[in-house]
Formats: structure tokens, sequence, C-alpha cells
């Protein structure tokens, strides 16, 4: 319907008849009860008046059912697009969507099947079914018409489709794209905010192709789009896996009734995960959730986080600009949880004699790498003649104070044979430093992970270890304050470069990300693969939070590992 057309006189009787049905009735049932209602009425008209009515705002489209809509929801947006027009008009969606008001909000999930083509991107995803669950503080509205899922018509064999069910439904049930994707739209039409995991790289850039290529317009043109992927980081940011399923076992969210991977039950999963967070937030202390409310005040994520938590009431305080030395204060507070890396009095860092037992040690009483990859790998590791040749002749040069180069093909066991150097240099004496310097951050990471494995047999060794990264790879704990004081003043200067950046709202949501997964990190997290953490979780969230350039934050090092 075009943007600002009234919605005609015989629409509004249909609606008004389905009024009388609040439960919803089916289209076939309404052509009965219109026919007895208004008698000849062709079947060909009732469907263009429904479907009038449903893009006015007055109908709701669920499955297979249309539902009324509450009298004060009737404002819909071909009149909120006329009211816009006018010149000092604010319509009643405008009013709704100011900061005191709770969030609409839809959870998305889509299946899709993957093909590969000879063309780039050189894949496709074709939907095969599309899922959304109303949900949030306002409960009224989610009661009207609580979920949406449609099976989608698949081009191509069905074969792909392994799970015979979900095969069967899409051949019986599917629809055509243009159907699904226009009734998620008017399902979408009076909503604020669609959430989706992992939504920035899947669900919706994947809806929105998907309906250009159908010919309709875009679905989520008119809501504002959360990542639940974000709120999981910043909630877990030390589980092992962000999965969403993998997640929800963890956390021990209810998956009863629920089938993985089909599109209703994961957006209901979903829901049910997002609770979850509001519960474990609301536990935060109130400061911190203050904070957070401060520095993000125009983040949907965090603000949806809140209305779960506190339902309207996360609306009614009164925004306010803290000081460095208040983040400081509470920063401290919440670290005060943390056991001390180090106590002082103790011995400064780097500094201290190692004690190698003697069953790490050769016949010539020299640090043996074989003995240390046993340690790690078990005793099924054998003598390498080329490492034992590299380590004897490592210990000849500091023995000698002399440098050298050596070169030697991977598989030769390089790593142990510069720890085993090292180790013997320490034990010789507790004033003694030993710096190995690596080329990539890789083989820095898996050293460290060496590192950490020895200490099994030699405890004591990471007291007196630090991993130490280069200013472009470490975070600032003084920076990030700053940046957190910043972003709570509502006229941000642009004098430095992370005032600038402090005005966008990704590179804030960063930083409150930093900061709870900081508080959240009390133990050394694994180092795999040249990630802090899970492999690539912190670098494609920090992709997905678009590139938000976090060099405002480097300066002072906060080490990833001791």
């Amino acid at each position: 319907m075009p943007e600002g057309q009234t919605v005609s006189a015989a629409s509004r009787k249909v609606a008004e008849l389905v009024r009388a049905f609040s439960s919803g009735i089916s289209e076939r049932e309404l052509v009965v009860e219109a026919k007895r209602q208004f008698g000849t009425l062709p079947e060909q008209r009732l469907v263009k008046l429904v479907a009038e009515a449903v893009r006015g705002g007055l109908l709701i489209a669920s499955g297979d059912l249309l539902l009324p809509v509450a009298p004060q929801e009737l404002v819909r947006p071909a009149q909120v697009a006329s009211e816009r027009r006018q010149p000092g008009a604010e319509s009643a969606v405008a009013a709704r969507l100011d900061e005191t008001s709770v969030l609409r909000t839809v959870a998305l999930d889509v299946e899709s099947v993957v093909r590969t083509t000879a063309t780039a991107p050189y894949l496709e995803r074709h939907v095969y079914e599309a899922a959304a669950v109303r949900f949030g503080a306002d409960r009224e509205w989610v009661a009207a018409a609580p979920r949406w899922r449609r099976y989608l018509r698949f081009p191509g064999d069905t074969e792909e489709l392994r799970d015979s069910s979900v095969r069967d439904a899409v051949l019986g049930q599917g629809v055509s794209q243009q159907q699904a994707w226009t009734e998620l739209r008017d399902f979408l039409s009076d909503a604020d905010v669609v959430v989706a995991y992992n939504g920035t790289t899947l669900d919706f850039p994947v809806v929105c192709e998907a309906a250009k290529e159908a010919g309709t317009s875009d679905p989520l043109s008119a809501v504002r789009p959360v990542d639940a992927l974000y709120l999981a980081h910043a909630m877990w940011p030390t589980a092992p896996s962000h999965r969403l399923q993998d997640l929800a076992i963890q956390l021990d969210v209810s998956r009863s009734g629920l089938r993985a991977h089909t599109a209703d039950s994961d957006a209901l999963l979903l829901v049910r995960l997002l609770e979850r967070a509001a519960a474990e937030f609301a536990c935060r202390t109130a400061e911190l959730r203050g904070l957070i409310a401060d520095v993000c005040p125009d983040s949907d994520a965090w603000r949806l986080l809140r209305e779960l938590a506190e339902g309207e009431d996360a609306n009614d305080r009164e925004p306010q600009v803290w000081e460095y030395a208040h983040v400081t204060r509470l920063l401290g507070a919440e670290f005060e949880q943390h056991t001390p890396r180090r106590t002082p009095g103790g011995r400064a860092p780097g500094k201290g004699a190692v004690d190698v037992p003697d069953v790490l040690r050769g016949a010539d009483g020299r640090v043996e790498p074989t003995a240390l990859a046993r340690v790690v790998h078990g005793a099924r590791v054998e003598p390498r003649p080329a490492q034992q040749e590299m380590t004897a002749t490592l210990h000849d040069w500091t023995d000698r104070g002399v440098g050298g180069l050596l070169e030697a093909p991977t598989g030769t066991g390089k790593s142990y044979a510069v720890l085993a150097a090292a180790l013997d240099w320490l034990a010789g004496g507790d004033s003694r430093t030993a710096v190995i310097a690596t080329y990539t951050k890789q083989l820095q990471s898996q050293m460290a992970k060496d590192v950490q494995d020895l200490e099994r047999a030699l405890p004591g060794i990471l007291g007196v270890a630090d991993l130490v990264k280069g200013k472009s790879n470490r975070l600032s704990l003084a920076a990030l304050t700053k940046t957190l004081a910043e972003a709570t003043r509502r006229r941000r200067s642009a004098g430095t470069a992370r005032a600038r950046f402090s005005q966008r709202i990704r590179f804030r949501e960063l930083a409150v990300f930093l900061a709870l997964r900081l508080l959240a990190a009390k133990e050394p997290p694994p180092v795999l693969d040249g990630q802090i953490g899970r492999p690539g979780g912190p670098a494609r969230l920090l992709h997905r939070l678009h590139r938000a350039r976090p060099a405002a934050l480097v300066g002072v090092a906060v080490p990833a590992r001791r």
C-alpha cells in the first residue's frame, strides 16, 4: 500500500469481523464467516481486503491465523509516515520510541542451505525456514501475536535438506519467498528492534538479499538490528564456546521442547538465553549497571538487557556523567575480587632462580629438551638428534657469552630446544633474565602455552614469566578508564582520537565489552592458535563491531598472561 494511504472502509469492516475472534481465525474460516455476515462476497475480493488490513496494521498474519490488533496498537507505518511529514507533528510511534517507553523486540532466526557458485562470493544461501518470536517488557504487545513461522519453497533438489521431516514440511507447507518476506515485514511492522544470533554476519544480510531476489522490500528496513552474539561475548566472555547451542548447554539454559537448528526453536532458545543474560546482568552491582547504561545510552543491545532485567523501571534512571576517578574506583572495587597475580614485597617480575629437577636434566646435567617434551606430550616422545645438537650449541653459546645463528626445518623441535637453554640459564642464578623473542604472534602464543604446560614439572615457573606484547597488541587500562568516563558525556569533545571514537556507538560497545572481559578473566585464559581464548572468538567479534579501531585504547600494558 503506498505510503500514507488510508485503509478502505471495506477493509476496516473485515478487520472488525476478525476482532470478534480474539484468539485468531484462519483465512478459510474467515471466508465462511464473511459470507455469513456480508452475503455474497467474492473470495478474491476478501483476500485483497485482508491483505490491505494487514498492510494497514489492522490485522496481524501469524502463521495460518489472522489476529486482531489491540486498539492502542493501531498506529502503523503508513500513518506514522504521514504524520512525520507534517511539520511539528509527533506520531504515536515516535513518542513510543522515546527513552521512557520499552522496546518492542522480535527474535529472528533463519535456516538455509549453502551452495557453491562459480562467481564471487562463490556461495549462495537458500532459506528454507524462517521464524520470529516477540519478547520483551511490553507483555501485552507480545501476547497479541507471539510467533511467526514459515517454511519456504526450496529451489532445486530438496535432497539437500537431510532431515526428512524438514524436507516434508518444506514440500507440504512451503510458501513462496515473496509471501514469506512480506509476512515477516508485516509481523515486524510495529516492532522497534529485531535480534538475531550472529545476525550481523548471517541472518540480517541473508534476509535482505533473499527479499531482494524475491522482488519484495527488505523486511528489516524499518527495525533496528541487534546482534545477540555481542551480548553473549560481553556477558560470558570466558566461555569456551559462544555457539548458541553450546552456550545454552554450558549455562544450563532450558532447551525443553526445542529442536536444535530449526528456526522456531532457535529463536525461542535465543529468547531464553537473553533472559538468562538479563538475570545475570541484574546480579551485577548497581554501579556497574549504571556505568554501562551511561556509556551506551543509545545501545539497543544494552537497553534491551536492562529492560528484560528491570522492566519499565530501566528507563526511569537519570543519566550521569562519570569522572575518571569515579570509574577508577568502580573498576578497582571489581578487580578486588581477583586473586593478586603477585604479592607486594615479593620477587620482582621476571626475576628469581628456577629450580629445575634432575628428571629434566640429561647425563651432562644440562636441561634436556626431550625431557621437557615428555612432560607435555607423554613418555612416547623420542629424542631428536637435530634438536639435541641445537640445544647443545645453545648451551655452549650461553656458557661462552657469544651469539650465533641457527637454522632448522619445521619439526626439529626448536621451541623446546630454546626453552631448555633458557631454563638452564635461569637455573644458574636468581639475578638472571631470559628473553625469548618470536617473529610471529602465533609462535609467541605457542611458546606461552609450552611454558604454561611446563608448570606441572616446574612449579612457580609462571610466577617469574611474563608474556609481553608490543604496543599495538595490548590494552591500556588507563586509556580504557578514560574512554569509559569520556563516553558518559552527552556532548563529547572531538579534541582527541579517543573522544572522536567515543562518538561512535560501536566503539563504546567495544569499550564496555573490553571492561567486562577484563573483570571476568580471573584466571589466565588459554592461548590457542594465536588468539587469547577460543580460536578466533574475540577477533571475529571485533570485526563484527565494524572495526571500531581500538587503537585509541593502546598504551600501558595489561599482560594477557603471566
